[in-house]
């Protein structure tokens, strides 16, 4: 949802798992749902899709989008206005099959589509009012055999205007000098506006690397000239620096090392060839 790393935004498709109230896994352990309305304002967005997420990891220090730091646990499929040319749209929404448990947040997000570079903002949070101001989002608990009904709002004007598009890419290898690090359900290399990796910013391209399959190709979405920098980091993290293991240009023995500037040019097919080197071992 990777302004952000919505890496962040930006990584699961969509599903609507419908059932019954007794619904239980093969364990037997009964599961919950939530239901009910989202209310959102402004002009209905064109492109892009509507989605309800319930995320069980946030952290509320970092940007909305980045907040999550990885897909949602749980989510609907996309949601349609009853009504597209009113300034007022009332929707209902349906989440089943969630396994219990203590979620962060559930929330009201834009996505563009697969689209690389355009931001995928979050539109509203349940237990926050943007128009006062307040982006923290309010807990839920849920047990087996629960059915909460929840309602919230969100605001349309977060969708960022329709562009006109050039592609680019980045091409080459993730390597590390020693061993793969341990202790993180994936890793990622992230093309962002960031240059500092422990403030890091929505991606604009991201993908899965590993020691199996260490090769990447990152598609973007850009107008004019777009200067970005590439980073490797663990998911999840609590921190964003604490998962962060090296990137171009970085350079750990260096005394103020620094992410290296990653130009594309408007009409350039991009850039190739290039090798990423971190360390576990920091």
């Amino acid at each position: 949802m990777m302004r952000m790393l919505g890496l962040v935004a930006l990584l699961a498709g969509f599903a609507l798992l419908a059932g019954c109230d007794e619904t239980k896994t093969n364990n037997g352990e009964e599961l919950a749902a939530i239901h009910g309305t989202v209310t959102l304002h402004g002009d209905w967005p064109t492109t892009g899709k509507i989605q309800v997420s319930l995320f069980s990891h946030w952290n509320d220090t970092l940007a909305l989008n980045l907040a999550p730091g990885g897909p949602p646990d749980f989510f609907t499929d996309s949601l349609a206005s009853p009504d597209p040319s009113a300034q007022s749209h009332v929707i209902p929404f349906e989440i089943r099959d969630i396994s219990p448990g203590l979620y962060r947040s559930l929330v009201v997000g834009w996505r563009n589509g697969g689209v690389s570079g355009l931001d995928e903002p979050v539109l509203g949070l349940y237990g926050g009012d943007f128009a006062a101001g307040d982006t923290l989002p309010e807990s839920i608990a849920l047990e087996g055999g629960d059915d909460l009904e929840l309602h919230f709002e969100g605001e349309l004007d977060r969708v960022p205007d329709p562009v006109i598009l050039q592609p680019g890419q980045v091409e080459g290898t993730v390597l590390f000098s020693d061993a793969w690090p341990t202790g993180y359900n994936a890793y990622y290399i992230v093309l962002m506006d960031s240059a500092d990796p422990a403030v890091p910013s929505q991606p604009r391209a991201m993908e899965i690397v590993s020691s199996a399959s260490p090769d990447f190709l990152l598609t973007l979405q850009f107008a004019d000239t777009y200067t970005g920098h590439l980073a490797v980091y663990g998911y999840p993290y609590t921190q964003p620096f604490d998962a962060f293991f090296g990137g171009h240009g970085w350079d750990w023995d260096a005394g103020t090392p620094a992410l290296a500037d990653i130009v594309l040019e408007e009409g350039h097919a991009g850039i190739g060839g290039l090798v990423v080197t971190c360390r576990s071992n920091r």
